[in-house]
C-alpha cells in the first residue's frame, strides 16, 4: 500500500475543480471542458487528519489489553495515519467522540474515531478481551485493508481519478448512477488532449456492490460516506496521481 494515500484517510478527496467537473457531467450540464488537473490547481489540502484507534474497556482490565493489543496495533497501522489510544470505560463518557452516550451503558471495545465522525466500531467486548493474536490482527486490518479500497488504490498511483460509486439494493437505480459514472469518465477521458500536462491514465469508475459494503465500511466512513445500508447510490470523487 503506497503511504502517500494514508489508505483514503486523508483528505484527497474532491478538489473543488475536477468535483465541479465531474457533478456537471453527471447532471448532464456540463458547459465548459475542465482543462486543469489537481496539479495545477490550489484547491487541495494537503494537511494530514489524524485518526486514533481507541480501546475501550474497564480500567482494571485495560493494562492488561493494552499490552496484548499494542504490539499488533503498532503492526498493523504502521503506514497508516491512525494513531492508538486507551480509555477507561468511566473516563470515555468524557470524550468528545462519546459525550452523547452520557447516562447509558458504558463503551465497551474498539473504535475507529476522528474529529465531528462518530466513532466507528471494530470490535465489540468480547473481541477486544479475545487472546487470539491472529483474530484480533484479523479485525483491526479492517481499519486499513479491504478489497475494493485496494483496487481504488491502485488506480489512483496512475489514474487521473477514481469516481467511486456506492450501490444500495435498487438494482435499476445502480445501473443508472453506474452509467452516469461512466458516461463522466468517458467525457472526462475526451478532455485528456486539451489539458495543459499529459494525463496517461483516464478517470476510473470503482464500484461497491452492496454487498461488500460491510468489508468496505472503514473506507467508507473515512469518506464520509454512509455504510449502514444507504437508501440511495453514493459518489465520491477520489484524485489521483496522473
Amino acid at each position: 500500500m503506497h503511504p502517500e494515500f494514508y489508505l483514503f484517510f486523508s483528505k484527497i478527496v474532491r478538489a473543488t475543480v475536477f468535483s465541479m467537473c465531474v457533478a456537471s457531467v453527471l447532471l448532464g450540464h456540463l458547459a465548459h471542458a475542465c482543462k486543469y488537473s489537481v496539479r495545477d490547481v490550489a484547491f487541495v489540502d494537503l494537511t494530514q487528519e489524524s485518526y486514533a484507534f481507541l480501546t475501550i474497556s474497564s480500567g482494571s482490565d485495560l493494562d492488561a489489553i493494552k499490552a496484548r493489543i499494542q504490539p499488533v496495533a503498532t503492526a498493523v497501522f504502521l503506514d497508516s495515519n491512525i494513531r492508538t489510544g486507551w480509555l477507561s470505560s468511566e473516563d470515555a463518557v468524557n470524550h468528545p467522540g462519546f459525550q452523547s452516550n452520557q447516562g447509558r451503558s458504558l463503551f465497551t471495545g474498539a473504535f475507529l474515531y476522528r474529529d465531528g465522525l462518530k466513532p466507528l466500531p471494530l470490535m465489540i467486548p468480547d473481541e477486544v478481551n479475545d487472546v487470539d493474536t491472529n483474530r484480533s490482527w484479523s479485525r483491526m486490518e479492517r481499519a486499513v485493508h479491504s478489497p475494493i479500497r485496494q483496487q481504488a488504490v491502485e488506480h489512483l498511483l496512475s489514474a487521473y481519478a477514481v469516481i467511486l460509486v456506492v450501490e444500495t439494493k435498487d438494482v435499476q437505480e445502480n445501473a443508472r448512477v453506474r452509467l452516469a459514472a461512466q458516461s463522466a469518465a468517458a467525457t472526462l477521458a475526451k478532455m485528456i488532449p486539451e489539458m495543459p500536462k499529459p494525463v496517461d491514465v483516464p478517470p476510473q469508475v470503482v464500484v461497491v456492490p452492496y454487498d461488500m459494503i460491510q468489508a468496505e465500511e472503514a473506507m467508507l466512513w473515512g469518506l464520509e460516506m454512509t455504510h449502514l445500508n444507504p437508501d440511495k447510490p453514493q459518489v465520491a470523487v477520489l484524485i489521483g496521481r496522473g
